[in-house]
């Protein structure tokens, strides 16, 4: 009998049934939202019955050695709190799991004891798909001594690539290797199977936790915590632990009363794999997330923990995918907990990122009968301002809709009494139910492949556009806790995507300051390929665009921009073909990179570096060689600060080769 009871229809039978209507009223060419919002109101009400059964914290985790449903010394599986419901129809997590055999490794040792876990020659595919390779062993550790363990024995057996995993949100290749050893920090209940359960912090896992450990100031006199956090610990377990109230494990706990001023959209990744690739953060008084980095506790090539604290030698280690060791915890210099004032808009595409010329915009995205000079100029003015100055700066297009979504926002530190928890517990369900519909579609798409890319792209952007809050400012804004701000789409997880990302430096304009002209160029480049691709549907998703200030870490593709990055992302669907979303990509980067400063030299523009941007070619040379050019004033200070950081740990810099990245190494070189 189904966990859904036997009669209440099935989500599955639900999205079936929206689907259905949904697909009929698109290809007629009515409005999608308008005729079917209560339907998908009703299909959302039965996904909040998927995430009761997703909710693991209530039925099942997936730590360590918990008590299993099968052997624990033969399968990797979840532990039962309850009793096992049946799995949501998108696939069974426990099946799957079932034909995965767990050993118990006998020279390998955990910190209590007990032989760390592995699987022998198990297919790894990261999260989007776009890695596949098949290590040798597995590891499934839950101790820094069981990591220590892993490199010694590595080392011993002649092993020569030693790679970690977290949430496997890297779409580029810089894992382990086929043959070799993999050190998977998250359980693979939690990284191979849609939809995805959300652990809570396992307090018998060294290699999570949060622990304040101290406070410091600043040079210019502010007060930052000092937040050690361990790499396997989620961000949404640092969410929790940020805002307090009751907890996903149904206890209450009272707010840290520190917070991150910057982070990654996507809660459920690990902080040791958000902070690796130096690429996220939002607003332009921000840097990045490896700025926050006060010191690092690694595992080094020798199977020693390391604790890394010089900052001339954080300025490579804070950020360097992982090649001076296998990363363990992290400190984060932390601020007091403030609280965002969202007013989140839907507005006209021309009004929210005015174009540079008014036959930049598509016609079929024209919603003004007669958009003036005086608008045109006003837009510009209310789009620089908030770029200029917003604590928060991003703006998205979800693919044929005619409005974009502007979520830009400041703080308040005295507005917690008006505060409240975002996304509010009904728009958190239906955010999360609407990605895992938005994956239905997806495979519903791939086996009925007639209905058409246009159509598909129609309804997913239909769906993600409804589901985003707008008011006037005449309204009540949304105030909640920065973190909440910072996270405000959950369920991210449960839907693959394809994405590609660059960042461009924003160059000088005539009076010394941003010109803020290369973003809006950028952007309806960006849109104008989307809208004129000849396969009409390779870009199923969203483009989305956010400003990013300087950075101090040496490898960050923000490093140099004295006036600012625009950091601008295509997205789309995982069962767009290859051979279709490959060429889209290049088309819009064949844009990007055309761009000049005011002295006509090229804008140094780089990738997000755990995004897609493997096999394309930047002015003609492939990618990686464009790259060694790009980073050719960095690359020397990076290899020279890995190697003083191996030094300071009693290492060789040739030793560091046990952590090496194929893929990293051809643009690098030797070191």
């Amino acid at each position: 009998m189904s966990c859904f009871g036997s009669c209440i229809p099935t989500p599955e039978a639900y999205a079936k049934d929206i689907i259905a209507k949904m697909t009929k009223t698109a290809s007629e060419g009515g409005d999608i939202m308008e005729e079917h919002g209560a339907d998908l109101v009703r299909a959302m009400a039965a996904g909040e019955l998927v995430l009761d059964v997703l909710h693991l914290h209530d039925v099942f985790s997936c730590h360590k050695d918990h008590a299993q449903h099968l052997n624990p010394e033969t399968r990797e599986t979840c532990v039962q709190r309850k009793k096992l419901p049946t799995v949501p129809p998108m696939g069974s997590l426990v099946d799957e799991l079932r034909t995965s055999p767990v050993d118990l490794h006998p020279e390998v040792k955990e910190s209590d004891g007990t032989f760390t876990r592995i699987i022998k020659n198990l297919e790894f595919k990261n999260w989007g798909r776009t890695v596949q390779n098949r290590p040798e062993v597995t590891f499934l550790p839950h101790s820094k001594e069981a990591v220590c363990n892993i490199v010694k024995w590595s080392l011993q057996k002649g092993y020569t690539t030693v790679r970690a995993s977290g949430y496997r949100h890297t779409w580029t290749d810089l894992y382990s290797r086929d043959g070799q050893v993999l050190v998977a920090m998250l359980p693979l209940c939690v990284t191979n199977k849609l939809p995805a359960p959300i652990p809570s912090i396992d307090p018998d896992n060294d290699l999570m936790g949060i622990e304040m450990v101290g406070e410091i100031q600043e040079p210019d006199g502010a007060t930052k915590g000092l937040c050690k956090i361990g790499a396997a610990t989620t961000n949404q377990m640092f969410r929790e632990w940020a805002v307090g109230g009751y907890q996903t494990d149904g206890s209450f706990k009272r707010s840290s009363g520190w917070t991150v001023p910057i982070n990654v959209i996507m809660s459920e990744i690990s902080w040791g794999g958000s902070n690796a690739p130096i690429c996220h953060g939002a607003g332009l008084r921000h840097q990045t997330l490896s700025d926050l980095v006060h010191e690092l506790e690694l595992v080094n090539a020798r199977g020693e923990l390391q604790v890394i604290n010089d900052k001339e030698v954080l300025k490579a280690a804070a950020g360097c995918f992982g090649l001076l060791g296998i990363v363990v915890s992290l400190t984060l210099k932390v601020d007091p907990m403030t609280y965002a004032v969202v007013y989140a808009q839907k507005l006209p595409m021309e009004l929210m990122v005015p174009p540079l010329q008014q036959g930049d915009v598509p016609l079929e995205l024209r919603t003004l009968e007669h958009t003036t000079s005086l608008m045109l100029k006003q837009a510009k003015a209310n789009f620089e301002v908030r770029a200029l100055n917003a604590f928060y700066a991003e703006w998205f297009w979800y693919i044929g809709q005619k409005n974009g979504w502007q979520f830009c926002w400041d703080v308040d530190d005295g507005a917690e009494a008006d505060a409240k928890p975002y996304p509010e517990p009904w728009r958190e369900k239906l955010q999360m139910a609407e990605q895992i519909l938005g994956q239905l579609l997806n495979d519903f798409f791939t086996l009925i492949p007639a209905l058409g890319n246009v159509l598909q792209a129609k309804l997913l952007s239909s769906l993600a556009q409804f589901v985003m809050p707008s008011m006037k400012y005449t309204e009540k804004p949304i105030i909640c806790p920065v973190i909440d701000a910072l996270h405000f789409r959950r369920g991210v997880q449960n839907m693959r995507v394809y994405d590609m990302e660059w960042q461009i430096p924003i160059p000088e304009n005539e009076s010394g300051g941003p010109d803020w002209d290369l973003c809006r160029r950028a952007w309806w480049d960006a849109i104008n390929v989307s809208c004129t691709d000849p396969k009409k549907g390779a870009i199923r998703i969203a483009v989305e665009m956010r400003i990013v200030g300087d950075s101090g870490v040496v490898m960050a593709p923000f490093f140099g921009n004295k006036h600012g990055t625009c950091s601008i992302e295509v997205l789309t669907t995982e069962n767009v073909k290859r051979e279709d979303w490959v060429p889209f990509c290049q088309s819009i980067l064949d844009k990007w990179a055309e761009y000049k400063d005011r002295n006509g030299q090229y804008l140094n523009i780089r990738p997000h570096w755990a995004k897609e941007w493997q096999g394309l070619t930047v002015r003609g040379v492939p990618v990686t060689t464009y790259l060694k050019e790009a980073y050719a004033d960095r690359i020397p200070e990076f290899k020279a600060k890995l190697a003083e950081g191996a030094r300071q740990g009693g290492l060789s810099p040739e030793e560091l080769s046990l952590f090496k990245s194929p893929l990293m190494s051809e643009i690098l070189g030797d070191y």
